[in-house]
């Protein structure tokens, strides 16, 4: 204020006394002068890029951009598809293209549900798949499973708390796919195993009345790695160890319906996305008494 003060002295000393202003009207009407009638509030989910793990950017546009106008179906049962690009839907077309925008296995699972009239409430900060599904969805493409001592960016375990605060009602029914990126990432089975249950706890926690249904992953196909198929193997396998203490979880054994996969690998043709539906479909019915 000072600095302006003097440089306001200043200025009067070169030019003179000041002179009257001329009269410039009454200020313009910008609401009225300028037509805001096609600007629209933008999706959070695809503003913030959220495969890329720019979770601060997603979640303060989440809470400007009120969460609750994204809830599609406020009536239904509350459930949560959380993991990396599998559960995002990633597959290829006929072209070798990879696509993005299936639902994946979610789709198939939500339209079944309709079908049988259990209305479903998708939960989750990022959305794709067809117009005719709930698209919410936690699947992060390339994250891995994550820990406490890992970096927010990449991870599922730190965001854990970012997501749920942003949901309007929590979980009652969690369906948990993920540990092929540290696998993919050469991390190994040791790491990978140790990490799983840290993840499942962390859920629990900030859902303690859902049903946490892990899915085993799918094979992946690396010529030059020879190991990966007894890693994906071995990961699997310490299911059965890492939730029996945990009675909030449920194994499902989706690795051998995986195929075929696309031309990466790594990510399931739809066949086989329609195929691990079918597999995790009966123990979730099950649960809610069908």
């Amino acid at each position: 204020m000072k600095k302006f003060s003097f440089l306001f002295a200043l200025l009067l000393a070169a030019c003179g006394s000041p002179t009257t202003l001329p009269d410039l009207g009454a200020p313009p009407d910008f609401a009225s002068a300028v037509d805001m009638s096609h600007v629209v509030a933008p999706d959070f989910a695809t503003t913030a890029d959220m495969s890329g793990g720019d979770l601060a950017a997603a979640y303060d546009l989440a809470t400007a951009y009120d969460l609750a106008s994204a809830d599609s179906n406020p009536e239904g049962l509350p459930v949560l598809f959380i993991g990396d690009s599998i559960t995002m839907g990633a597959t290829w077309n006929s072209s070798e293209v990879e696509i993005f925008e299936t639902g994946g296995f979610r789709t198939r699972f939500y339209l079944d549900m309709l079908s049988r009239g259990v209305n479903l409430r998708m939960l989750g900060t990022l959305e794709n798949g067809p117009v005719t599904i709930d698209r919410h969805h936690e699947g992060h493409s390339g994250y891995e499973l994550g820990s406490p001592a890992t970096n927010i960016k990449g991870t599922l375990f730190p965001n854990i708390a970012i997501w749920f605060a942003t949901y309007p009602v929590l979980p009652k029914y969690v369906f948990l796919m993920a540990g092929t990126n540290d696998i993919h990432h050469r991390n190994g089975a040791p790491q990978t195993i140790s990490r799983l249950g840290p993840l499942t706890d962390e859920i629990h926690a900030y859902a303690p009345d859902a049903i946490i249904f892990v899915l085993t992953i799918c094979p992946m196909v690396v010529p030059t790695w020879p190991n990966l198929a007894t890693d994906v193997d071995l990961y699997n396998q310490s299911f059965t160890a890492t939730l029996s203490t945990r009675p909030f979880t449920r194994r499902v054994d989706t690795h051998a319906v995986c195929s075929p996969l696309g031309p990466d690998n790594l990510h399931p043709a739809m066949v086989a996305y329609d195929a691990m539906e079918q597999v995790f479909e009966k123990p979730f019915l099950k649960e809610i008494g069908l």
